[in-house]
């Protein structure tokens, strides 16, 4: 098949992020290379996606946004969480300045 050649086709902006995003994870697992990873063009130009009707599309995008809107409220949650933890774990053993006194 020539390389030139040009597909046109509806395209969810969102859901095309979240597969590219999902193939360069998977490549990165099984990429050569220690603290930098490589990921070569050859494999890019090997990835096959299979590519849904723009409904279908729509439909997955919002759902992982939706997931990855609760994820990132609990992520918060824990960071309040562990802040206030911090808070009292400081009430029940004072710092040594605070014993001194």
């Amino acid at each position: 098949m020539e390389r030139d050649q040009k597909f046109h086709r509806e395209i969810e902006k969102v859901f095309i992020a979240y597969t590219l995003q999902m193939l360069f994870d998977i490549e990165k697992q099984k990429a050569p290379g220690g603290t930098i990873k490589t990921i070569t063009k050859e494999t890019l130009s090997n990835f096959k996606v299979k590519i849904p009707n723009i409904k279908e599309q729509t439909k997955i995008a919002d759902c992982l946004s939706s997931v990855d809107e609760q994820i990132f409220a609990q992520t918060e949650k824990i960071k309040t969480l562990k802040l206030h933890k911090k808070g009292l774990m400081q009430g029940l053993f004072p710092s040594a300045q605070e014993v001194m006194e």
